[in-house]
């Protein structure tokens, strides 16, 4: 389905994520534990361990799009910066989940914003999604700011949901309906 999208946004590449070229980058740019407390495992230790994340995150309702700087920017393009994923793509339900994640050096320079705001427009127009839904930690403020400035709204918080750094966190559900994100872009 995403074979005949332009893959690409003012400063970003969205490519399908290769397992054996991309598990070293991936490795040295999510190595901080916070990343895989989402998905209950600590870090990955190793590249071999991400190749085999990567490997079997990929099936034909999962998305898997690694970030990538355009030509454009003034560092290295082709620079791998983040992952992105739409998962769960229901064709009866019309819902899909998604997960983004932007390495440290890349954060709070509107990348996030960009890549996601590429995805939901994937998600609501190519894929037909009536909601696209996703989580976060609850000390993850800026993602959560993130996500409510492009019109998600919290549907439920999962209470010491998570173990992160020696203390338990909550797991903030959002979502966001198609008719919301449209009248949120209108506003834009």
């Amino acid at each position: 389905m995403f074979a005949q999208i332009k893959h690409q946004s003012a400063r970003l590449v969205f490519r399908p994520v290769d397992p054996a070229k991309d598990a070293k980058v991936f490795f040295e740019l999510f190595d901080e534990a916070a990343t895989f407390a989402g998905i209950g495992d600590p870090a990955p230790q190793s590249e071999k361990t991400w190749e085999k994340i990567l490997d079997q995150s990929s099936h034909p309702q999962q998305y898997d799009l690694a970030i990538c700087l355009a030509e454009n920017e003034e560092t290295k393009p082709g620079t791998v910066i983040g992952w992105m994923t739409l998962t769960k793509v229901s064709p009866v339900h019309r819902r899909a989940s998604f997960a983004l994640m932007i390495g440290n050096a890349y954060q709070r320079k509107g990348y996030g914003k960009e890549a996601l705001t590429w995805l939901l427009e994937q998600a609501f127009v190519r894929c037909n999604c009536h909601k696209v839904i996703g989580n976060a930690f609850s000390w993850n403020e800026g993602a959560l700011a993130l996500y409510k400035s492009l019109g998600f709204k919290v549907e439920g918080v999962r209470p010491e949901h998570w173990w992160h750094e020696g203390q338990w966190v909550d797991d903030i559900g959002l979502g966001l309906l198609e008719k919301d994100w449209r009248a949120h872009n209108e506003k834009q």
